[in-house]
């Protein structure tokens, strides 16, 4: 019995391990990118007080349609860039371990040049009475079957995740496009509900069981449209 809990123990240090080195390539990846856009920010302000300068001595010059057209070009080129503004919001979440799995889905969807929108306004701070793993756990499995789903729909897929805190209440929001009108929210919890319908089965089925553990975590699913909707709400107070 003794030696059953020892290889327990190890097992658990060994996969704390294993996370807490994936939470540091993640945040690596993110402070990259934060250099990247740092520095793609600064040439941006650097052109574009140029391309103004050049408006204003075309305007004096009777020239200004010409130069307006430049600046619009320009313009639409870089606020469309998507590396430059790829992890937007993210500094918003305090709890490394929360920050972490948003940055490691965000490259995934990325890498498979799906639409991403993350949104992000508020300080989310960690919450209280809940074990973050839980949530980074719950998360990471609705995450990866809107990845898996969008992978199969390809050009036409949309992911979309966003944050919210208010006083006591954390509420987490992810949507994904999929392949049917409406998936049949009766049966997404069943392990044995495939991928025919979509995988959500086995992954949603132990989120149900984490959620058994709490008496404070809200879930509901929705599905219309062909698009998938999780809605989390953690009812908690604030470290």
């Amino acid at each position: 019995m003794i030696f059953v809990g020892i290889i327990y123990s190890l097992i658990k240090q060994y996969q704390h391990k294993k996370d807490l080195e994936e939470q540091r390539r993640n945040l690596e990846a993110y402070m990259r990118e934060l250099e990247l856009n740092q520095r793609k920010l600064r040439k941006f302000k650097h052109d574009y007080q140029n391309m103004l300068l050049i408006l204003e001595e075309s305007i004096r010059a009777g020239k200004s349609e010409q130069a307006l057209q430049q600046l619009a070009k320009y313009s639409q080129k870089n606020f469309t860039d998507k590396l430059l503004w790829r992890f937007n919001d993210v500094d918003n979440i305090k709890d490394l371990q929360l920050k972490s799995i948003f940055i490691n889905k965000l490259n995934i969807l990325f890498s498979y040049d799906i639409k991403v929108d993350f949104e992000c306004r508020q300080e989310i701070k960690t919450p209280v009475h809940l074990d973050t793993f839980d949530l980074v756990r719950i998360i990471g499995i609705v995450l990866d079957n809107a990845i898996e789903e969008s992978r199969i729909l390809g050009a036409s897929a949309h992911v979309q995740m966003a944050l919210y805190q208010t006083e006591g209440v954390l509420e987490i929001m992810l949507k994904n496009s999929c392949r049917h009108e409406k998936v049949e929210l009766a049966q997404i919890e069943n392990a044995s509900y495939s991928t025919k319908a979509g995988h959500y089965g086995v992954g949603l089925t132990t989120v149900r069981e984490i959620v058994s553990d709490y008496n404070n975590i809200f879930i509901e699913y929705t599905s219309a449209k062909h698009e998938f909707a999780f809605e989390m709400k953690v009812v908690l107070e604030e470290r």
